[in-house]
């Protein structure tokens, strides 16, 4: 019922997204999907971000290999997404925002430092801090 299609593709999260509004009200559920992790072969070969995107009225984010303000402020402003989450990013710069708002440069990610006993440390910041704001 959930593989194989876009249609079958998309119900999971609906059905996920569907469930929590009823319980907690559909203001206060966003939906981020992981499209672009291979993660114990979760992988899709093929995702439709705009589509899903299409479907889901309520807050979107997005992640997957953002490091950029000005390419995620983009996503925001052309409407592909309401958040974006920086994942790698915010684990070489834990003061990310305020990076950003000084359009400082950014340390690179160091992937050996994001695991302790396999556990995988994700910060992430879900509101883009624009340099005029």
């Amino acid at each position: 019922m959930y593989g194989g299609s876009l249609k079958n593709r998309c119900c999971f999260p609906l059905d996920i997204v569907e469930a929590n509004s009823k319980g907690i009200g559909p203001e206060r559920v966003g939906i981020r999907p992981s499209l672009f992790i291979n993660y114990n072969e979760s992988g899709d070969s093929d995702p439709h971000l705009s589509a899903m995107r299409k479907v889901f009225k309520g807050t979107f984010m997005v992640a997957g290999g953002y490091y950029d303000r000005d390419e995620a402020n983009r996503v925001v402003e052309n409407g592909d997404a309401d958040l974006v989450a920086f994942g790698r990013a915010f684990l070489a710069n834990l003061d990310l925002p305020h990076w950003f708002m000084r359009n400082a440069p950014l340390n690179k990610h160091d992937r050996s430092t994001s695991y302790i006993d396999d556990l995988f440390l994700d910060y992430q910041i879900t509101k883009i801090v624009s340099q005029n704001t």
